[in-house]
């Protein structure tokens, strides 16, 4: 490859680790990330650095401890003297989008510095709105035509999965408790994400493409008597996944 690679980051809300098939999960809720997984690295101690949001992406995209960042409240904002990866890879030339769908990344938070096109969903309804990968999916698909010509860095943010769980009928496949539609909803998310990897391939960009799938923490379901997250530090809620997938770059399980 004698470019930059793309980089797609696909980053699913609240996907603890054990709910992929590909990490032992007894259900099978996630074919399509399996076989990514398959084709590419699966790491798997990976620790998030908050058991919620808004500072575990802040930790994520300026590779530093809260700590040092600062961002550890409801109204803590991103400084703007990170060092910030949407900056970094924007000064090496690369085309920057994210497409997000948390309420604690917005813009005014600080999250769109670096980006060229930072579309924040969950503005677009009334109220308490979670917006739904079949929004976002769309958004991704207009990019990926208007700007894939070259390299990119696109950071999707994924929400279904985040809790209250209500996935479409056809996917509430495992039952109707809380973790039957956690699982649902993992597999309707896993569902889009087969789509977008098809466009990629129809695009021709899958082979100079990285893709990576991680989340920003996991969830509790009364392992240690609470629910969802950002009340405890134990592994269900602070271990999660990556996978990382780019067939010209990236040897089998290397």
């Amino acid at each position: 490859m004698n470019h930059f690679p793309n980089i797609l980051l696909i980053l699913i809300d609240a996907l603890r680790f054990d709910s992929l098939s590909c990490y032992g999960y007894h259900r099978e809720t996630s074919p399509v990330i399996d076989n990514i997984a398959s084709q590419g690295v699966k790491f798997e101690q990976v620790i998030s650095q908050s058991s919620w949001t808004k500072p575990s992406i802040t930790s994520l995209l300026t590779s530093t401890y809260p700590e040092i960042h600062g961002v550890k409240g409801i109204t803590d904002k991103l400084s703007s003297w990170e060092i910030y990866l949407p900056n970094i890879l924007k000064k090496l030339g690369y085309l920057t989008g994210c497409i997000q769908t948390n309420p604690f990344l917005s813009a005014e938070s600080g999250f769109k510095q670096g980006f060229d096109f930072y579309l924040e969903l969950f503005d677009q309804g009334p109220g308490i709105y979670k917006p739904r990968i079949t929004e976002a999916i769309k958004v991704v698909f207009d990019w990926l035509d208007q700007f894939s010509h070259q390299p990119f860095f696109l950071y999707l943010h994924i929400l279904d999965t985040h809790n209250p769980y209500s996935p479409p009928e056809e996917f509430r496949c495992f039952g109707n408790n809380e973790r039957d539609l956690f699982d649902g909803e993992v597999r309707f998310v896993d569902f889009h994400i087969g789509l977008i990897q098809n466009y990629l391939a129809l695009k021709g960009l899958e082979e100079k493409t990285i893709l990576i799938i991680t989340s920003d923490h996991g969830e509790e379901f009364g392992e240690h008597g609470q629910k969802y997250h950002a009340k405890h530090l134990y592994s269900e809620v602070l271990k999660v996944p990556l996978i990382i997938s780019c067939p010209a770059l990236l040897p089998v399980g290397c």
